[in-house]
């Protein structure tokens, strides 16, 4: 299948993406989008890899039962997704920051 994508082109602009107003709802940003015609494809049937790709799937079991719970997802997940980053990209360090909770209830 193919589709086209935005893509930001390189004019030189600094760019901005900036969220703000009650509960961040409100969006400004800078730039110039340009439409591109790219292949898409199911990752599940690719080998990607970070090198070539920047990111690669790979099956996890978790032990969180609720990804609505806050604190069990900075006790559990936290912990599992930075062995499993650490385990794959060969990291001495890898930190969880500026985590966001979504959920199509809001």
């Amino acid at each position: 299948m193919r589709a086209h994508i935005s893509y930001t082109a390189d004019t030189g602009e600094k760019l901005v993406n900036e969220t703000f107003g009650p509960n961040n709802i409100r969006r400004r940003g800078s730039g110039t989008a340009e439409l591109h015609l790219v292949n898409i494809s199911d990752g599940r049937n690719e080998e990607l890899s970070l090198e070539r790709n920047g990111f690669e799937l790979v099956e996890h079991r978790t032990e969180v039962r609720d990804f609505f719970d806050a604190d069990e997802l900075k006790a559990a997940y936290y912990r599992e997704v930075e062995a499993l980053i650490r385990a794959r990209s060969g990291a001495a360090r890898v930190v969880v920051f500026d985590h966001t909770l979504r959920s199509g209830s809001g």
